[in-house]
């Protein structure tokens, strides 16, 4: 390959599916980015995203003209003339836009939709929209590029975009749109492939959808590691592509996902627009029937409010009652319908979605099952202008393994600097982990203690039944292995013993009511009544009675938790409290939590941006693995516990007395 154009500095963008970029990729790549460059500067164009399009315009027309040439003979075209020869023609423009309505009406490469009928890429009244012949000469010898070397470069399509949207793309009039890296789009690939059984893929009609397919990303990289996993060459397994299947809303973005398919063999490829990837009637008729599942889809809380969409959801997401969600949540309900019983999915989510009240309620309600979970760095989508935190989840609709596989990946290759991709120089975690993952997956493991199997980066197999978290960024193997232990010592989540009370805040602070603050409770349990009996804060608390067991929602590492005694009726405590009521030996519950195995457990959970200011919620306590235990023990658990805390607040008040003596003497 020749560079053509005036090249900028090579700063190679997230290149490469599974291995490592080729030189001829970078150079692609750099090409691509300074036709950018001249698109945009010298186009007529309006927008940096109308770039992509022309030169995707341009990649369909001439594959068309090498593949079909007699529906442009027909129309007095010379095709091979207009690519070839750019430069001597002064009609350069009005003929490429005469090419692509004749491919627009009369090209055999179509899209092929579920109902059986076939469309054309773009809509039929799409235009061309480079006006300058210079621009459109020097796009069309990239294109060249791109259809001579389709065969040797991998996703050069994808390729292309990569080049054109890094720090460019236009998120405005919609939910985000972030790009999944290509070597994080193949890792995903090779792992979900990983988990599924061989029969599985055999055996299916179809084998791949993306919902939410954007520009066909992981539909290429599935589709390299199918014919990898199969040992075949890409010629061997043309009918592959057709069991591939891609849909949006965006009706830009299916015509490259189609493009791309097209430029793989296929002919009529499987990507149609939708009117909505998560609720929308397209897609129903595909319901239960891929085993390989491979997404990306958008998120940003309360930003979905389709009730038909919605409705798919709470098949899987019960505790949704809201007239908006999340559309991760809906895209996880997507793809799980169209999942078949025993196929995989990967699917990349905010890590907000993965520690949230519904993910976390589903998954342990048996909705779904994940059986491996990658944190990613905030850089893999830095280029699409986010650093939200999100993780790679693979799951299944079929429960019952006996473990979780958790890595966490510090690097993916590159990073940003001044708005481009720079190659990391601690490397791409992702080739590490990858050949861990592709073992673990295949072993048999007896599920009987935490296998860390790598350090850095984080590779590990955790026993289901010992998760506090499937965020591996909030990895903690001595929370996970007490956890373990207790449960298979036939232990049971704290909800058995108590319900949380919802918050009732007191009308105003009258200094009626002792009020409690964390900083009143120690860390033995007990209660500080002589600074209790002097607070007087502003703000009024939440109200709780005697017998309640209040525990610190905020900093889980250092557990505060007491019991309000019988002799004190109401109290106010402080929102940061969880109050918990229902317990018939409320002092032996709080044994319990002080247990090493059971206030460990709480380490990794919460939020925030401080391990000082980490927050949980009252069911990550009603979720703790606590021993279970005969009432005759908890009875006499709870009187000596009971008993002993009694003391030591009687004696803590007796000594400030005695303080109180010594100093007026």
């Amino acid at each position: 390959m020749t560079t053509r154009l005036k090249s900028i500095d090579l700063t190679p963008p997230l290149l490469g599916v599974g291995k490592k970029a080729s030189m001829d990729e970078l150079q692609l790549a750099s090409e691509i980015d300074a036709l950018h460059q001249l698109i945009y500067m010298r186009g007529g164009l309006n927008s940096t995203n109308a770039a992509i399009e022309e030169v995707a315009k341009l990649i369909y027309i001439r594959y068309s003209s090498l593949t079909e040439p007699q529906i442009y003979m027909e129309n007095g075209i010379d095709a091979d003339a207009v690519f070839t020869t750019p430069a001597s023609r002064q009609d350069l423009i009005a003929d490429l836009k005469k090419m692509f309505a004749v491919a627009q009406s009369g090209s055999e490469l179509r899209i092929y939709r579920p109902d059986g009928t076939t469309q054309s890429l773009w809509p039929g009244d799409e235009p061309f929209r480079l006006t300058s012949s210079d621009v459109a000469g020097e796009a069309l010898q990239l294109v060249e590029d791109i259809i001579s070397s389709k065969s040797s470069l991998v996703d050069p399509l994808g390729t292309a975009f990569d080049a054109f949207l890094s720090g460019r793309y236009d998120h405005s009039g919609g939910l985000g749109t972030y790009l999944t890296p290509s070597s994080v789009a193949r890792f995903m690939a090779e792992t979900a492939l990983a988990f599924l059984s061989p029969d599985v893929l055999h055996d299916s009609d179809e084998i791949l959808v993306d919902p939410f397919c954007g520009t066909g990303r992981f539909l290429v990289a599935g589709y390299h590691a199918i014919l990898e996993s199969a040992g075949l060459e890409l010629d061997e397994s043309r009918n592959l592509v057709t069991r591939i299947v891609g849909a949006d809303q965006s009706s830009s973005a299916v015509a490259k996902s189609a493009l791309n398919m097209i430029l793989y063999g296929a002919k009529n490829p499987r990507a149609f627009v939708v009117s909505d990837s998560i609720g929308g009637d397209e897609l129903q008729v595909l319901s239960g029937k891929f085993p390989l599942v491979l997404t990306n889809p958008p998120f940003g809380g309360g930003k979905y409010d389709s009730k038909d969409g919605i409705a798919v959801a709470r098949k899987y997401f019960k505790s949704l009652t809201s007239s908006k969600i999340d559309p991760a949540l809906g895209g996880v309900a997507r793809g799980l319908e169209l999942l078949s019983d025993e196929g995989i999915m990967g699917i990349v989510l905010p890590d907000g979605i993965i520690n949230g009240r519904h993910f976390t309620e589903a998954m342990r309600g048996g909705a779904f099952e994940v059986v491996a979970s990658v944190s990613l760095p905030t850089a893999t989508f830095a280029l699409s202008g986010t650093v939200a935190k999100t993780s790679a989840i693979f799951m299944r609709k079929k429960t019952g393994s006996s473990s979780a596989l958790l890595a966490r990946a510090e690097h993916v290759g590159f990073m940003r600097k001044a708005g481009k991709a720079v190659v990391d120089p601690d490397g791409n975690d992702l080739e590490k982990i990858l050949p861990e993952v592709l073992e673990l997956a295949s072993a048999s493991y007896d599920g009987l203690a935490i296998e860390v199997r790598c350090a850095e980066p984080l590779v590990a197999v955790v026993p289901r039944d010992g998760l506090t978290t499937i965020d591996p960024s909030r990895f903690d193997a001595a929370a996970m292995d007490a956890r373990h232990v207790i449960s298979s010592s036939g232990g049971v989540t704290l909800g058995n013993y108590c319900k949380a009370v919802k918050k009732r805040s007191a009308a105003r602070s009258t200094g009626e009511n002792p009020f409690i603050s964390i900083l009143h409770v120690d860390a033995y349990g007990s209660i500080d009544w002589v600074e209790v009996k002097e607070y007087r804060p502003v703000t009024p608390g939440q109200l709780a009675q005697s017998n309640d067991l209040l525990v610190s929602l905020l900093n889980p590492s250092k557990l505060r938790a007491a019991v309000v005694p019988e002799k004190v009726p109401i109290v106010e405590c402080s929102s940061e409290f969880g109050v918990f009521r229902g317990m018939e030996f409320p002092y032996a519950i709080l044994a319990l939590l002080h247990d090493q195995n059971v206030a460990v457990q709480l380490r990794p959970l919460g939020s925030g941006t401080s391990s000082s200011r980490r927050r949980i919620s009252a069911q990550d306590v009603l979720d703790l693995v606590v021993p279970k235990l005969s009432d005759d023990i908890l009875e006499e658990l709870n009187e000596r516990v009971k008993a002993h805390v009694s003391q030591l607040e009687e004696a803590r008040v007796e000594l400030a007395r005695s303080f109180a003596v010594m100093s007026t003497e």
